[in-house]
Order: structure tokens, then C-alpha cells, then sequence
């Protein structure tokens, strides 16, 4: 087998009709390691000239591998450093590397390891963010990582799943109270649920003035970020992945939910409620969109990362998603080892995380012309 750096967007373009095809024999592939998600990412939140390191592992011409990487300046402590990172960092709940379900996972992330040590001059540090448990390939790629280099691995946000034919057999109480408040509205309102509606600018115009208006760290008052999700909804609707659901009370649009689909997966990007609403629409809406996927067919509905109080009302299983942050070759190692161990046992110490978020708010006044702000998916490096 042999690797190629991809470090140039001309060259990336033409990876397309490759990348397509391993994505449909790639091993546990997800929504967010398609094509659409990665382009439209690169298009819009990666800066104009973005430094690509995507790493793609061939058997003859046969592309069988890639990893979907950037390099970004970043600030460790008080050092600057070059960072790979995942191209969709920031925007997804869990990131992969694409592999090829008919070789083994070992030897293509070898394939990938080596790639990097021979790129190391290249980059400083990596910091590969929110790999996902539920994929054997996250614990064999730090294993890949450990054999040339210093790695660290801090738990990141959960994600949360529900199984959806068992949701048709779930606890029948639970069911009744939602379905009687949804009685008691429909004796006092005009309510129209609709599921699985195709894209609606007016609804997702109202879905992004709810966030901002919930959330004053919202990523989505960053123009950037909204015109990656345009992007993205324009992509994902003539791809047939894309639905939106709503609530309306006496014609009025109370709650609304943004999901994508994915085979038999469907992905609870983001819902919101009308700020001042009816309460307890959101257990409406995700009981009738929970029900109306089961019963055709859909195995799986994914809340994504987070371990909200009314997500585990629905959810049957979670998974822990990972950060691993691997210290490159160089005369910077030593320093990027301190401060990682640093980081990252400060998330298990209440008195060292204060110590952190201290430092983090005196660098912030240092560096006042950093953004800090979040969306549907919270960065959470660390570093940030």
C-alpha cells in the first residue's frame, strides 16, 4: 500500500469520485464523513486558503483510506504551534477516518501513522477531536499513534441513541403523559404536527432565530458558520438526507427539528421552541418523530452528543467520544507533553479545571480579538 498527502483544495477536488466510493464501502461510515459535509466545511469555516493534510492510503490505484485533515495555527499555553486537525471539526458530534471495510483497520491506520511521521516537520501537534467508541478504529488508531508518539486521551461529550423498533415497545406510561398533553392542547388549540416536511427557508430562518435567541454563545451569530449550514441544507436536500418536522399551534410554528438521514440512521441535528411558547412541545414533536421513523423502517435515531435531562427520557444507549492529542517530533514536544497532561487531568480535578478556566479568561483579555462562541456542535478541544 502506498499514502498520499493531499495538501492543496485542486487537488482535493479531485479525490471526489474516490472519496464516494470509499465512503460506501468504508467501515462504520457516518453522515458527517460524506463528501457534502467535508466540502461544504472547507468552503466556508477553513479560511480561504486552507492548508489541507488529508492523507489518502491506496492498494494499486484503489483508494482504500483517507484521513481528513488541516492544518491550523494554534496557541498552546504561551507557544504557537501548527495543528492537524479534522477538516470537520467543531460542526460534527463524533469524527472518523474513512477505512475500507474489506482491509484490516490496523494496517491502514499504520498506513496513516507512518504518513505523518514522514510529514513530521510538517506539523507540531495534533489534536484528533470527538473519535467515537462505538468504532473499533478509535482505539486502534491511538494504539497506531502511541508506537512513534506521546498521546493523550480525554473523554469528550457523550452521544446519546435510541433503537426505534424497541421505541415502538417502550414503557406505555411514559407514552400516555405526552400523549395526554397533547390532548390538552388540541382541546384549547388548533395543533398540526408535520414530520419529515423537505427543506422550508421559513422554517429553518425560524429554527436560527430561536437558537440565537436561547443562546447568547450561539455559533450561529457567526456569519461563517450559518453559511456553512446553507451550504450544507443546500447539499443535503437534493441529496434526499434532509427533513424538517414542526409543531404548529393555531397556525404559528411552536417547535421545529432539523434532521438528517443517513441509510437507516436518522440524526437529530437541532430543535428548537418558540421563545415565550407552549411548553412541552419538544416531547411532542420527538415522540411523534420517533414514532413516525420506526414505523418506517429507520433502526436508529441519534441525539447526538450531549447528556441533556430530556434526551435520556428517550435513549436506550450512549457512547463515550474521545480526544486524543498526539505531541509531534520536534524540539516543541516537551513543552506540548506538559501542557496537555496538564489539560487533561485538569478535567479530572474540580480545583485544576478552576485553575484552567482562569488561565483560559486571562488569555482571552490577552487576546481580545479571539471569538469564542458556540452552535448545534460546541467545539471542546481544550485549546480553544
Amino acid at each position: 500500500m502506498r499514502t498520499e498527502v493531499i495538501t492543496r483544495p485542486a487537488e482535493f477536488l479531485l479525490l471526489e469520485d474516490q472519496w464516494k466510493r470509499l465512503y460506501e464501502k468504508a467501515e462504520g461510515a457516518e453522515l458527517h464523513d460524506g463528501w457534502e459535509w467535508t466540502l461544504s466545511c472547507l468552503e466556508t469555516l477553513r479560511g480561504p486558503e486552507p492548508e489541507l493534510f488529508v492523507i489518502a492510503v491506496y492498494d494499486g490505484e484503489r483508494c482504500v483510506g483517507i484521513a481528513p485533515l488541516c492544518i491550523e495555527p494554534r496557541r498552546v499555553g504561551l507557544l504557537k504551534v501548527r495543528s492537524l486537525r479534522p477538516i470537520n471539526h467543531g460542526t460534527t458530534p463524533y469524527n472518523h477516518f474513512l477505512l475500507h471495510r474489506e482491509y484490516h483497520n490496523r494496517d491502514l491506520l499504520r498506513s496513516i501513522g507512518n504518513a505523518l511521521f514522514e510529514r513530521r516537520g510538517c506539523w507540531d501537534f495534533a489534536e484528533l477531536t470527538s473519535f467515537s467508541s462505538k468504532h473499533s478504529s478509535t482505539f486502534l488508531l491511538r494504539q497506531a499513534l502511541e508506537e512513534r508518539y506521546s498521546v493523550f486521551a480525554a473523554e469528550a461529550a457523550m452521544t446519546t441513541y435510541v433503537k426505534l423498533q424497541g421505541m415502538l415497545k417502550r414503557n406505555k406510561k411514559a407514552m400516555h403523559n405526552i400523549e395526554r398533553r397533547e390532548r390538552g392542547l388540541r382541546k384549547k388549540h388548533r395543533v398540526d404536527i408535520r414530520i419529515d416536511l423537505p427543506y422550508s427557508p421559513e422554517l429553518w430562518r425560524k429554527l436560527v432565530e430561536w437558537n440565537r435567541a436561547r443562546w447568547k454563545d450561539s455559533r450561529f451569530h457567526d456569519p461563517q458558520y450559518e453559511r456553512f449550514f446553507e451550504k450544507l441544507l443546500e447539499r443535503m436536500s437534493r441529496a434526499g438526507q434532509l427533513g424538517f418536522s414542526c409543531v404548529e399551534i393555531d397556525g404559528e410554528a411552536e417547535c421545529i427539528s432539523l434532521d438528517f438521514k443517513f441509510g437507516d440512521k436518522i440524526y437529530g441535528e437541532m430543535m428548537n421552541s418558540r421563545p415565550g411558547g407552549k411548553s412541552g412541545t419538544g416531547m411532542i414533536l420527538t415522540h411523534r418523530m420517533l414514532e413516525h421513523f420506526a414505523l418506517r423502517g429507520a433502526t436508529e435515531f441519534d441525539f447526538q452528543e450531549g447528556d441533556q435531562e430530556h434526551k435520556f427520557y428517550w435513549t436506550d444507549s450512549a457512547g463515550k467520544n474521545y480526544h486524543f492529542y498526539v505531541c509531534g517530533k520536534n524540539g516543541k514536544s516537551a513543552y506540548l507533553a506538559f501542557c496537555t497532561w496538564l489539560k487533561v487531568a485538569a478535567r479530572q480535578n474540580k480545583k485544576l479545571n478552576d485553575l484552567k478556566r482562569k488561565a483560559v479568561a486571562l488569555r482571552s483579555g490577552l487576546y481580545p480579538s479571539r471569538k469564542e462562541t458556540r452552535g448545534s456542535h460546541a467545539e471542546n478541544s481544550g485549546f480553544a
